[in-house]
């Protein structure tokens, strides 16, 4: 009877054991969904570069995750395709990242599509300058060294820094350049 009644203490408590930690990896559960549980819906993504690859495939990603994508491509062709790929959320627009011009007019027209109180979330510089082709031996540090550098000054990151911050400051969102 002794044993009976020590096994049953014993068993007793594991199943309360046993029950408590069901109910915390329950609440656990539970708690982590509401923090991850973001409304896309108000967030807004600048990406450029979006003609091909990652630009291309993280503009549609993100735009079927319920974000509020503006798309730059280099070529008109590509605003079409990306415009009759997505959502109508999906600014899609043409912009050289090249030309000074062409990176106002942009930033432009994503400052006047933003609400005043929401800025961008996230700013995905994706589009590059390409240099010379071939193999990898072929060119030493200097050919390597020019391209990452024009990038780096292109009018998006160097005339708009100001302001694209403080658009991303609103929203406490990120900055990104592959």
């Amino acid at each position: 009877m002794y044993y009976l009644n020590m096994l049953w203490d014993y068993g007793f408590s594991l199943m309360v054991a046993a029950g408590l930690l069901c109910l915390f990896a329950l609440v656990n559960k539970i708690y982590r969904s509401m923090l991850i549980s973001e409304n896309y819906g108000n967030l807004a993504v600048l990406i450029t570069g979006c003609d091909t690859g990652f630009g291309h495939k993280c503009a549609t990603q993100l735009d079927t995750l319920g974000f509020k994508v503006y798309a730059a491509c280099l070529t008109q062709d590509k605003v079409k395709e990306l415009k009759s790929k997505c959502s109508s959320k999906m600014t899609a627009f043409q912009m050289d990242v090249t030309s000074e011009e062409s990176v106002k007019e942009g930033f432009n027209l994503v400052k006047n599509s933003l609400s005043s109180d929401k800025g961008l979330w996230a700013i995905i510089n994706n589009a590059g300058v390409v240099g010379s082709f071939g193999a990898c031996e072929w060119f030493n540090k200097s050919h390597y060294q020019c391209k990452i550098e024009e990038k780096n000054s292109t009018p998006l990151n160097h005339d708009t820094n100001c302001k694209k911050s403080s658009a991303v400051k609103r929203r406490r969102g990120k900055t990104k350049q592959s």
